[in-house]
């Protein structure tokens, strides 16, 4: 296949002769290209997942090991990931999300980063009556795992909203297992999500504006997250929001969050992802009718605490 590659640079990617300059400049000319490249993918939608993954190394993966060439097939991918939502095939997804989970955490974060951060911009943060939201939908049925990076890398990025909130809840309230599926069989997945992305998700509950419904919804999803992550990893996660939100949300112990802090300081404790003298002082700043709502069990079992 190495003697494929030079007609690739040239005829798919648009490098001249020596491959060191793109001949498409025309924002339009690239668009078509992008349109071009997207209809091949999509003839090939229903060929068997070892073909596809064949064809997408063959185009994109190439030229790994020379740093030029290579980072030109990265930057179309990247527009590729931002456009294919809108026009499909949904399962080249799949493909980006394998190539993912093979190469090097460092590479990995890199590009993950890269990808879900264009695609937060263009289906994220736009203005909410557009519904650009609704583009991304789809992939929970056709590539869970970029999904999973999705959801882990875009709440680091963009300060979440109602788009943020209705892809969330969309693609995990009906089951969160093939999200930990996922999770719990990739390492560097795991430690964003538990270091990271999981405090920036529980957080959002206290600091949003979510129609009633919506927030429901979304609450229920992220206390099943804590569930599942406690039966299916067991390992802390970071909830250190909970300390945030006692001094910037004063209406934390009002009857519309009250019950929902005691539930999330409960999992805090079960996961041993509180410490000792954090514990302490949410319980100190906790109304008296609140502190006795706490289960003895929680008050027991911070003595083993650190």
């Amino acid at each position: 296949m190495a003697d494929l590659q030079p007609k690739i640079d040239q005829e798919v990617f648009c490098l001249l002769i020596d491959r060191r300059i793109n001949w498409l400049t025309n924002p339009i000319d690239q668009l078509r290209h992008l349109q071009e490249i997207t209809k091949f993918f999509k003839k090939v939608e229903d060929e068997s997942a070892s073909f596809r993954y064949q064809l997408f190394d063959l185009v994109f993966l190439g030229r790994e090991g020379e740093s030029f060439l290579h980072e030109s097939r990265m930057q179309v991918l990247c527009k590729l990931c931002v456009h294919m939502l809108q026009f499909g095939p949904y399962n080249f997804y799949a493909d980006v999300a394998q190539w993912l989970n093979r190469i090097s955490s460092g590479g990995k974060s890199n590009y993950a980063r890269l990808f879900v951060e264009e695609m937060t911009q263009a289906y994220l943060a736009g203005a909410e009556q557009y519904a650009m939201h609704e583009y991304l939908i789809p992939l929970r049925e056709h590539a869970v795992e970029f999904t999973v990076y999705f959801l882990i890398f875009a709440i680091q990025q963009h300060t979440p909203g109602l788009p943020w909130a209705v892809v969330f809840t969309e693609w995990l309230k009906d089951d969160c297992a093939p999200f930990f599926g996922v999770v719990k069989e990739n390492n560097f997945l795991a430690k964003e999500f538990a270091s990271q992305s999981f405090n920036l998700i529980l957080r959002h509950i206290f600091c949003n504006d979510l129609d009633e419904e919506l927030a429901k919804s979304y609450d229920a999803v992220v206390r099943n997250m804590c569930q599942s992550w406690k039966r299916s990893v067991g390992a802390p996660l970071n909830m250190s929001c909970m300390l945030e939100i006692l001094e910037t949300e004063k209406d934390v112990f009002e009857e519309e969050h009250a019950e929902k802090f005691l539930c999330f300081f409960v999992e805090a404790v079960h996961t041993k992802s509180i410490s000792a003298a954090d514990f302490k002082r949410i319980l100190d700043a906790m109304p008296e009718d609140l502190k006795k709502a706490v289960p003895r069990d929680v008050i027991e079992n911070i003595t083993g605490l650190k």
